[in-house]
């Protein structure tokens, strides 16, 4: 008797039901979740062009390193656009970028689709910022009778590590470049603050690609997302990898001057010179890579150490390639303060002058046929 008043009567409620009211709850939660977020603006999308490079959004702009003059802060208008391979690319048509979004003065087809001798520009924003960058000044030196018959495209892009230039070369291919200057080495040694290496972050976001293109544009997913990406920032503060370790640095240079082979071009590989000495970094060093790039103060003070790394390996990789060449900027530079802005990393007007005549001068003996044929 005990056992049968225990006894429940069954639900009479179908199980499509069941699980269609249960959905409805889930989307119900949601779908309140989603306005309430979007009422108090939060989880909304990241303001392209609004943020110093690698925070947050990943998207560089300018605070004081000025793009022409030193000092000069550009704000009427973003430079950058989030681009799905490269995470950032130059705006194209901006003040400073021509219709393939390379830095001005970008050549035209018309005015140079006979020239024979083409070079393009690989690197950050050492090639990037200056009122007259080298790669604007190459022409002049090379050909001083008629620069327009050596066309330069200035592909290079601030904030851009070396892994980011590998991912460029499918865009440059159909320039059929004779020659491309490499100048990388400042990005890839700073700390990711992504918490793991930009090969790795490469391989997440095509991994996520999908599922960013579906949930991208909710609230509730950006807000999620930011959260864990501040649980994550947090925990591996104590261990954060560099951009793009030594190992990556070299296998990236071998894999640019294979493919360079494959094109039948030479490639000039820069020592990124640096105005930094070890044990004598100046007093803004500690505080200003402390904050910006999370860095301890021994890895502030190790800067110069960690740098000529990259470029030893830089020289190391271009002696035992037969289609590629060293331009020891660093070699040359050192000691030289007026070559540099006051952060010891941009070329000074100067400094891209100097920089513009050493690797003309590298250029010359890879390919002193074309340029020869040219003068006459």
């Amino acid at each position: 008797m005990s056992d049968f008043a225990n006894k429940r009567p069954a639900s009479n409620i179908p199980i499509g039901r069941k699980l269609l009211y249960s959905l409805v709850v889930v989307l119900g939660f949601f779908g309140f979740l989603e306005l309430s977020l979007r009422l108090l603006d939060l989880g909304r999308p990241p303001i392209v062009g609004q943020l110093r490079f690698g925070y947050e959004t990943g998207i560089p702009i300018y605070d004081s390193d000025g793009i022409e003059k030193e000092g000069d802060v550009f704000v009427d208008a973003p430079l950058f656009e989030q681009d799905a391979v490269l995470f950032w690319r130059p705006i194209a048509n901006s003040p400073f970028t021509g219709p393939r979004g390379f830095r001005k003065p970008e050549p035209s087809d018309q005015q140079t689709s006979n020239a024979p001798l083409t070079i393009a520009v690989l690197g950050d924003s050492c090639s990037f910022l200056g009122l007259q960058p080298y790669p604007e000044i190459l022409s002049k030196l090379l050909m001083p009778s008629d620069p327009n018959s050596v066309r330069v495209f200035n592909a290079s892009c601030p904030g851009y590590s070396i892994q980011q230039g590998v991912l460029q070369l499918d865009k440059i291919e159909n320039l059929h470049p004779d020659i491309v200057i490499v100048y990388f080495g400042w990005n890839d040694h700073w700390n990711s603050l992504n918490g793991c290496s930009d090969r790795e972050l490469i391989k997440r976001t095509q991994f996520s690609r999908q599922t960013q293109s579906v949930l991208g544009h909710y609230n509730t997913y950006r807000f999620a997302s930011s959260l864990i990406k501040g649980q994550t920032s947090k925990s591996e503060s104590d261990s954060m990898p560099v951009r793009v370790p030594l190992s990556d640095y070299e296998a990236n240079l071998r894999a640019m001057a294979e493919r360079f082979k494959q094109w039948n071009s030479k490639a000039v590989f820069i020592t990124a010179p640096s105005g930094f000495v070890q044990g004598q970094l100046p007093v803004w060093a500690e505080q200003f890579f402390g904050q910006f790039y999370q860095m301890t103060p021994q890895q502030v003070a190790d800067i110069p150490r960690t740098h000529q790394g990259y470029n030893n390996m830089t020289r190391n990789v271009a002696s035992q390639l037969e289609n590629c060449t060293v331009c020891d900027l660093e070699k040359v530079f050192e000691h030289r303060r007026n070559l540099f802005r006051a952060d010891c990393i941009h070329l000074s007007e100067l400094g891209h002058q100097q920089a513009a005549a050493l690797i003309a001068e590298s250029i010359r003996q890879l390919r002193p046929s074309a340029l020869e044929a040219t003068a006459h």
